[in-house]
């Protein structure tokens, strides 16, 4: 992944330091109506990416030293533009609560703009879960005071496999659940993020994931906040995968069939996101012609929180539901026994025959710790 964000790194042009947000909006329902729910991102660094980052994000590619200045000219430019929202999400690039991504003293200065504008209910923020302390936590509340506070936690996939050797999140089940008791003993409510199709995953075995995923997510937080991925133009596994053929973004079939296998009660605390935030190379979609349709019936639930508008989108007749039904039915060798050898072509291309040649025993090694 390392090699994959230089090269790209050179390929991409560099942008200007800019002092405005990027700014988009989650279809969302509050309060038992419609609501455009503000996402303002903020341009950080991301730790994680500097041993790879995850395969499926190019965020945290920061290419300018952070400046508090910035940052903070970003924040109140962001809430400008949003002024009047009530329920806000606002995401940095990595963590909010990685001191070397948004440094301590930035960080107070951030929750202490949030709450002098006066008017937000609701603030919602992400963090790896390993950043997550009482020490933290405490100090962000003592700050919000009335204000409710939740925090997201990229969990992406229970199967511990998957997540190391699919996603490469660098995130355990024990750190995780810390966490998230962290986050309870302060009032703070958590939402576990969940992927469709991390790469090297069949289409079926991505569906098993995912249903698996969120309902160990369920169990351990309070919302879960559902993505299928959307393939990045630049600076990711999956978008380099893509280029040789070797990944495409799931099928909208396949995020309604993981959440038409939920309860009611289950689907009550699942919330969807990742159609927008780019620049997207390829979004989860069918054919041209039930796409739109299908994503129409999606922000019609979001919007609701009827379930009858995921049971129409389910329920849509089209011709590529039978393709997407016969890629079901295709049956390869077992995961752990697939990803050696994508494992292989992407060393090869990357880093070269020689590389692999000198480096293959302890890989694979490491892979059979989970046989």
């Amino acid at each position: 992944m390392a090699k994959i964000w230089s090269d790209e790194e050179a390929r991409v042009p560099k942008p200007g330091i800019t002092i405005l947000p990027s700014i988009f909006y989650l279809s969302r329902n509050q309060e038992g109506k419609p609501y455009n729910l503000p996402v303002i991102g903020l341009d950080t660094l991301c730790s994680w990416r500097k041993r790879g980052g995850c395969t499926f994000c190019n965020f945290g590619g920061l290419r300018y030293p952070f400046s508090e200045k910035i940052f903070l000219s970003q924040l109140k430019n962001g809430l400008y533009i949003t002024r009047g929202s009530p329920y806000l999400h606002i995401a940095v690039d990595g963590s909010t609560f990685d001191d070397e991504e948004v440094p301590a003293t930035t960080r107070l200065k951030f929750f202490k703009i949030i709450k002098t504008i006066g008017y937000v209910k609701t603030l919602e923020t992400e963090s790896k879960a390993e950043f997550i302390t009482d020490a933290k936590i405490e100090e962000a509340c003592k700050i919000l005071r009335s204000i409710k506070f939740g925090i997201g936690i990229g969990l992406e996939s229970s199967d511990d496999f998957v997540r190391e050797h699919c996603i490469n999140k660098g995130l355990t089940k024990k750190v995780y659940i810390n966490a998230i008791k962290t986050l309870r003993r302060y009032n703070v409510f958590s939402q576990a993020h969940v992927i469709l199709k991390p790469p090297f995953l069949t289409e079926y075995e991505a569906i098993l994931d995912a249903e698996k995923s969120i309902r160990y997510a369920l169990n351990t937080a309070d919302e879960v906040i559902f993505f299928p991925i959307n393939i990045k133009s630049w600076g990711c596994l999956t978008g380099w995968l893509h280029r040789y053929k070797k990944y495409s973004a799931p099928k909208l079939w396949s995020f309604l069939e993981v959440l038409g296998n939920l309860s009611d009660k289950e689907l009550k605390r699942v919330f969807l996101a990742g159609f927008i935030g780019g620049p997207i190379l390829q979004n989860a979609s069918n054919c041209e012609k039930c796409t739109p349709t299908i994503m129409q019936l999606i922000e019609n639930f979001n919007y609701t929180r009827n379930r009858e508008f995921l049971k129409k989108a389910k329920d849509y007749k089209c011709s590529c539901k039978n393709e997407w039904k016969r890629e079901l039915t295709k049956r390869l060798p077992p995961l752990k026994e697939r990803i050696i050898k994508e494992y292989e072509f992407i060393a090869k291309k990357l880093l070269g025959e020689e590389w692999w040649s000198n480096n293959q025993v302890w890989v694979k090694a490491d892979l059979q710790r989970y046989a």
